[in-house]
């Protein structure tokens, strides 16, 4: 029975360390780089005015895809250098039709007559362009007039090879909107501790620009953004976040499954890049950011796994100690008050503040699900390469 608690304890602590190391130690060590190294500067110029190419790739988008390119068109880039290549990824729907009725001779439009996938739409894509910077972004997401000067105007520095703009979420009424800002919040806040210092170790698709010599071909199964950033940071360049280059999107969780199956493609779709990158994760070559990496990419997919085992590690604890039954009826409050969200809360919105908690709580649930799935389908080698989403908000979804 010795043996048996000091097991059961060991896995409790080591469980709930690994956890608070992820929330806790990661930004705290990232803070003390900060403080350590100072902020790196970025040189900047009024008459740096490089050619950009904007690159969108779009699958069945006839719904936002004339929006998305009149928007585009209203764009301030740096020079009149520029232009919009716009991929149709075997779309079965009006959506190329809709992109050729736009008038513009800055629009490049191209098209497979297959669905190929995103990272082969965008490998085609970005062989057609020209521009010296290659700004990519979604089709769903509307830009302010100046977004690509501010992420472009970096580009100055010849260290850096990649920048990232912030998703900002518009108000649409639906569940979990307000828990994914404070997930986007807590994100934002770690990039941007992370770019003083050097790079970022996460990227978001939403919008990023990269310099075009320094793109490599996407493989499939591997999610473009984090992929792309870790290629420029291979390289020996600097991947930076700039807060205020806004990329306006709808939530992208539409509902509990929804989250689920999108935070499964992304976990077990970035594990494959993680893989495949995993040379950046040796301290002895990339020293700090080897570090962070790991613990913001690989850690923090363990977590769902820490927690089922900080429960049931604890459930036979809380027989032998007052404490643990005490940390036992702290955990069982948790997940109740996740439950009571979809139960109660969220059809009882006159009780706002403990609603308001009751929905990041279930957020928190419902990704750490989503993520455990996606870890499991890497372990099985299901990753994504192709996907396309229905109106419940599953998907369809090839696997590689």
């Amino acid at each position: 029975m010795n043996t048996l608690l000091l097991i059961s304890f060991v896995t409790w602590v080591f469980s709930l360390l690994l956890i608070l190391l992820f929330l806790i130690v990661n930004p705290f060590m990232i803070w003390i780089k900060y403080l350590v190294k100072g902020k790196k500067p970025v040189r900047y110029s009024p008459d740096y005015r490089p050619s950009v190419s904007l690159v969108i790739v779009a699958r069945n988008a006839e719904n936002c895809v004339v929006k998305r390119l009149k928007n585009s068109l209203e764009i301030h880039f740096p020079s009149e250098d520029h232009e919009i290549v716009f991929f149709s990824d075997g779309s079965t729907d009006n959506t190329l039709s809709l992109a050729k009725s736009i008038p513009s001779n800055k629009i490049r439009i191209f098209s497979s007559s297959k669905h190929l996938g995103k990272n082969n739409g965008l490998n085609q894509a970005i062989k057609e362009c020209k521009g010296d910077i290659l700004v990519l972004s979604d089709v769903d997401v509307m830009l302010d007039k100046d977004t690509i000067l501010t992420l472009v105007k970096h580009f100055n520095d010849p260290e850096v090879g990649g920048v990232c703009g912030e998703k900002a979420l518009l108000k649409v009424r639906m569940d979990m909107s307000t828990s994914q800002t404070y997930h986007i919040r807590f994100e934002k806040t770690i990039k941007e501790l992370e770019s003083l210092t050097g790079s970022i170790s996460s990227n978001d698709g939403t919008l990023y620009a990269i310099r075009r010599n320094l793109f490599k071909p996407l493989p499939p199964g591997v999610t473009d953004d984090l992929y792309v950033c870790l290629s420029v940071v291979k390289q020996r360049s600097r991947f930076l976040y700039e807060p205020e280059a806004k990329a306006y999107i709808e939530p992208p969780s539409k509902s509990t499954r929804h989250e689920m199956v999108r935070r499964r493609r992304i976990v077990s779709n970035s594990l494959m890049g993680l893989y495949l990158m995993r040379e950046l994760m040796n301290p002895f070559k990339y020293g700090t950011f080897a570090i962070i990496l790991f613990i913001n990419k690989v850690l923090r997919r363990v977590i769902p796994f820490c927690l089922i085992l900080v429960f049931f590690s604890n459930l036979f604890l809380a027989f032998h100690s007052t404490a643990m039954e005490v940390f036992l009826f702290l955990q069982i409050a948790f997940y109740s008050l996740a439950a009571s969200y979809k139960l109660f809360f969220r059809r009882h919105s006159r009780l706002k503040k403990i609603t308001k908690i009751a929905a990041l709580v279930y957020y928190f649930c419902v990704g750490n699900c989503g993520t455990l799935l996606g870890v499991m389908w890497f372990l099985k080698g299901s990753n994504m390469t192709k996907w396309e989403p229905l109106s419940d908000g599953e998907y369809n979804s090839k696997k590689h």
